[in-house]
């Protein structure tokens, strides 16, 4: 391991002992939330963090049980880059990306913006959820505290990746000029023909020959899902 890894480990260690304030060992959810806010700067809904310890949770439990038998796999797989906190599986490109939470709806053909809500039933289902996870221990908590700082340092990457192949004359889009400048800087340039295949809208999901932030995500997040079929 190294030293780099051992200090963030210590750090986890002294914010988790700085919340378990009666030395039980464990953590509730809503102390959990407060420790993960100190590490990240994140404020997290309830759902969010149950959705997150749920999915550490499985790796823990995955790992003692290959610590216990060595060489046994079970039928459970986390070998995929680090499981999202909010789906199992992305969406595929909405044609045009809206703000997250809106949606959009109006019956004379016009739209307009609706705040979505969240279902009662999805509600009290993470409530129950919630009631079973209180009780995070020392070895939970750093796995999941690891699994959103990864998730994090993943988008970054992906982020500056966008902003390389970004089109300067039309920010906040890849366009076929944009990319085609890129790959000829790293001397690995494209056809036409190849620029038109990786713009058709069968591939991108969207109508248009320039593809947002969102849509680039969505088709980096599927080809990292093909990739580890």
């Amino acid at each position: 391991m190294s030293a780099a890894r051992d200090q963030v480990t210590d750090e986890l260690h002294e914010v988790f002992h700085l919340y378990d304030e009666d030395g039980s060992g464990t953590i509730t959810l809503k102390e959990f939330g407060r420790a993960m806010y100190t590490v990240t700067g994140d404020h997290m809904t309830r759902l969010q963090l149950v959705q997150l310890v749920t999915a550490a949770r499985a790796r823990v439990h995955l790992r003692r049980q290959e610590q216990l038998h060595p060489g046994h796999h079970g039928s459970a797989s986390f070998d995929s880059p680090m499981m999202s906190t909010s789906a199992a599986s992305p969406a595929p490109p909405s044609p045009t990306p809206q703000p997250s939470g809106v949606v959009h709806s109006g019956s004379d053909g016009g739209s307009s913006q609706v705040p979505r809500t969240v279902s009662s039933e999805r509600i009290s289902g993470a409530a129950a959820a919630a009631d079973a996870i209180d009780g995070i221990d020392l070895e939970l908590f750093e796995q999941t505290v690891l699994m959103k700082l990864h998730d994090r340092s993943e988008e970054q990457e992906q982020r500056y990746a966008f902003s390389l192949l970004e089109d300067q004359y039309y920010p906040g889009f890849i366009t076929k000029d944009s990319l085609a400048r890129a790959a000829v800087d790293v001397d690995e340039p494209l056809t036409d023909v190849e620029l038109n295949e990786m713009f058709h809208h069968l591939v991108t999901g969207v109508p248009t020959a320039a593809v947002d932030y969102t849509t680039f995500a969505a088709l980096q997040e599927a080809a990292q899902l093909h990739d580890g079929e």
